[in-house]
C-alpha cells in the first residue's frame, strides 16, 4: 500500500484499488489504521482510485453497543477512517459483478489484479470466482482476473 501511494503519478496504468481488510479482532486495526488513514487523505484528490472495505467477523456485546451509539460520527470507531466498518464476511460474487457493471473512463481491456493473502479457504474462492467471471465475461465484457496470493 505504501509503494502504491508513492508510485501514483498520472503515467500509472493503476486505475483503481478495491481493498479489503477483514479481521476477526478490533486488535487487528491497531497496526494498520494509521497507514490506511494516511492513505485515505493522500489520496483525496484522485477520486475514486481507492475504495476500502472494512469488515470485523467477530464482536463482542460491548463492541456492538459502541457501534450503535457512534453510528452517527463522521468516522469509524476502531479505525478512524472515513468508510465504516462492515460486520460479518464480504460477499465477493456481488462485490466483483459490481465492479464488472462499473462505468469505466477507459473502454479499453480490463485487467484485474486480485491480491490475495489469508486462509485457504478464502484463495479457493477468489480463485473459483476469478475462472467463474473470465469464463462468463471475458470475451462479453473485455474483463479478465489475475489471481496472485501470498502466504506467510
Amino acid at each position: 500500500m505504501k509503494h502504491i501511494r508513492s508510485c501514483q503519478t498520472n503515467q500509472v496504468r493503476l486505475c483503481r484499488i478495491y481493498f479489503y481488510w477483514i479481521c476477526n479482532t478490533t486488535s487487528c486495526y491497531e497496526w494498520f489504521a494509521e497507514m490506511l488513514q494516511q492513505l485515505e487523505h493522500d489520496l483525496r484528490d484522485r477520486g475514486n482510485l481507492l475504495t476500502y472495505h472494512i469488515y470485523l467477523t467477530q464482536w463482542s456485546l460491548g463492541q456492538a453497543r459502541a457501534v450503535i451509539q457512534n453510528h452517527a460520527d463522521e468516522r469509524d470507531i476502531w479505525t478512524g477512517l472515513e468508510s465504516k466498518t462492515l460486520y460479518g464476511r464480504p460477499n465477493f460474487e456481488v462485490d466483483f459483478q459490481n465492479i464488472i457493471n462499473e462505468e469505466w473512463t477507459k473502454p479499453s481491456r480490463r485487467e484485474l489484479g486480485v491480491f490475495v493473502c489469508g486462509p485457504k479457504p478464502l484463495v479457493h474462492q477468489l480463485q473459483r470466482l476469478c475462472i467463474q467471471l473470465n469464463e462468463q465475461y471475458s470475451s462479453v465484457k473485455n474483463f479478465r482476473f489475475y489471481l496472485n496470493k501470498e502466504n506467510f
